[in-house]
């Protein structure tokens, strides 16, 4: 796949989702390399939820580098009950955000 054809797919991808920004960050943390996987879309859980019962080729494709690579799926349980794995947490800042004036 060309780079520019894998970032069409990809925000095409998010769109169909709801995903509004998603962004990975690799962080040491007490000795640790730490992923921050932050989502920002109106209902991440139900974001998540279209990714994991897609029918798309690139999401498909991409849950399955993302297991390969973090040895779970990312999206998979934020989807199922809005939390992850041991060592995973979920945190929803709807209450932080503020509207401009």
């Amino acid at each position: 796949m060309a780079c520019s054809v894998c970032v069409h797919a990809y925000e095409a991808s998010r769109r169909r989702a709801g995903i509004l920004q998603e962004s990975f960050d690799l962080r040491p943390l007490a000795g640790q390399d730490v992923l921050v996987h932050q989502i920002e879309a109106r209902d991440p859980q139900a974001a998540a939820r279209r990714l994991l019962t897609s029918a798309d080729p690139f999401d498909q494709w991409l849950r399955e580098r993302a297991t390969e690579v973090l040895g779970t799926d990312p999206w998979a349980g934020l989807a199922e009950n809005g939390t992850t794995a041991t060592g995973h947490t979920w945190a929803s800042v709807t209450t932080e955000l503020a509207a401009a004036d």
